[in-house]
């Protein structure tokens, strides 16, 4: 836009084919109604207004923009791995580099807590939730603090707590907002979901659930927010459901294939990957990619080892499944799925066993971008 206000006269008319290399449909539709509303430069140049229209359409449609491809990030990404439980909750933080192949330890989180969420949002780590187990002294406590790391000066704060403390929540980022979706407190099992706005550094409460549950999947694609599976104390879940933010409303889609609670879930293009987990009677192998176009679920290549309670991260093009519990021992191993080849490999094991724990990447951080 400062190109064009420079210039407008000569510039203005090149406006349009400018905004379409922007990139626009991986904006929020509010931010682009904003633009629409209150940006002179757009109003003057109607041209300018029915593109940024017909893209809020789409959005808010959930329509396809093959047109417009996501990049993958021009600087290494890396992944992180927050929390977990070991015997007792874990306040550890490590990362890895797809680039180098190795873990590294981070400053360890303020509050220890197994079961919480972690997601990027606008560069920043944050992990929410969970539940802070300090056996024998305790049974445990489930929290609703939200505490952020930023990768770049290698600091913790505290934001502002959720309303109600959960753990084995789902968590996801749906334009620019943070969801922080059902789990348990206590003996309550949770149908409520929060929405956190970090420009107001404050939650407030939307539509919930049909059901209750926890140790729940949570995916995004296209603006869509999806619920998977999870349990109560009886039984395990199958149930997909999905959000709509313009309307506030839940509508369910077609169920896993097997029920289950603690898999790792990943949206990687249109399809949800969910791996693993625990079925009712055992911890499963088996991995259901789902089609956001056609709403069927269909079975891909199985992990290497069964396992729940891990967590899965995309790196590179890729899937990762970190550490988890296979019944009987807690792991540090990672499997990496090639979806091009439909495999699984086995990756560089983590630093350390866990269950329950958080995973996310984001690119590398960069103080001079910081700064400028």
């Amino acid at each position: 836009m400062r190109w064009a206000r420079q210039d407008e006269s000569s510039r203005g008319p090149q406006l349009e084919p400018v905004l379409q290399a922007v990139r626009c449909h991986f904006l929020a539709p509010h931010f682009l109604q904003e633009q629409v509303r209150n940006c002179a430069l757009v109003k003057n140049h109607p041209k300018c207004c029915d593109y940024l229209s017909k893209v809020i359409q789409d959005l808010t449609l959930h329509k396809r923009y093959s047109c417009c491809l996501e990049r993958l990030p021009n600087v290494p990404s890396i992944l992180y791995v927050a929390g977990g439980y070991l015997r007792r909750s874990l306040s550890t933080i490590e990362c890895f580099s797809a680039v180098s192949q190795r873990w590294s330890v981070l400053p360890n989180l303020p509050l220890e807590r197994s079961g919480p969420g972690g997601v990027f949002l606008q560069g920043l780590l944050y992990v929410v939730g969970g539940r802070v187990l300090r056996p024998p002294r305790d049974f445990g406590e489930d929290v609703s603090t939200v505490h952020c790391f930023d990768p770049a000066t290698k600091q913790w704060s505290e934001k502002c707590s959720m309303g109600v403390p959960r753990h084995r929540l789902g968590v996801a980022v749906l334009d620019g907002m943070l969801y922080a979706v059902a789990g348990s407190h206590g003996t309550n099992c949770l149908s409520s979901v929060e929405r956190y706005d970090p420009a107001k550094d404050e939650w407030t409460n939307i539509a919930s659930l049909s059901k209750p549950r926890y140790g729940l999947g949570t995916a995004v694609v296209r603006r869509w927010l999806y619920a998977i599976g999870g349990c109560n104390s009886t039984e395990k879940f199958g149930i997909v459901e999905r959000y709509h933010p313009e309307t506030d409303k839940w509508e369910a889609v077609s169920s896993l294939h097997i029920p289950r609670s603690g898999a790792g879930t990943v949206a990687l293009g249109k399809y949800i990957y969910v791996i693993g987990g625990y079925d009712g009677r055992g911890q499963v192998s088996s991995v259901e990619r789902y089609d956001t176009d056609t709403d069927t679920w269909h079975p891909v290549a199985p992990l290497k080892y069964r396992r729940s309670a891990l967590s899965a991260a995309v790196l590179g093009g890729k899937i990762y499944a970190l550490g988890g519990y296979d019944g009987q021992e807690y792991l540090s191993t990672v499997e990496v799925y090639d979806p091009d080849r439909d495999e699984w490999t086995v990756g560089p094991s983590m630093p350390s066993c866990k269950s329950g724990h958080a995973s996310c990447t984001s690119p590398a951080p960069c103080l001079l971008h910081r700064v400028m």
